[in-house]
């Protein structure tokens, strides 16, 4: 009984991730149309247990992608290519945070080697958090 129970427990989980897969993929296409959004970590290798664990996701932007290969042939300097770079996080983070219904605690941090926007979705059903919100 005890292994059926932790079987359905993590089946319910493996859910709440793809149901915040599938909420940011939807929100973000409205925007970005190419975007492409990916699970990574230890929400893709299985090795999470769930519990305090948060979900790594990626996001890959044709637009982005263009400005790095532009930098790094040197079309453009260092300095427009942070600001760009800066207003793509604070454009998913703008996106993000307009849901407060669905999204809290939403935060950009746009000094990291990879930017980032971190925060909790309130709807994913997570088994593992008493409100079934995943971070």
């Amino acid at each position: 009984a005890w292994l059926e129970f932790r079987r359905v427990l993590f089946r319910s989980y493996d859910a709440a991730v793809r149901k915040l897969h599938q909420t940011i993929s939807k929100l973000l296409k409205n925007r970005f149309p190419k975007a492409r959004v990916s699970i990574y970590g230890s929400c893709l290798s299985k090795l999470s247990l769930g519990k305090g664990a948060d979900v790594d996701l990626s996001l890959w932007l044709p637009e982005a992608a263009k400005l790095q290969t532009d930098f790094q042939e040197g079309r453009i300097e260092a300095g427009k290519y942070e600001r760009q770079m800066k207003q793509f996080v604070y454009q998913v983070y703008h996106k993000l945070n307009a849901r407060s219904n669905e999204f809290r605690g939403m935060q950009p941090i746009t000094r990291a080697r990879v930017p980032v926007v971190k925060g909790t979705y309130n709807f994913a059903n997570n088994p593992f958090s008493f409100d079934g919100s995943i971070k």
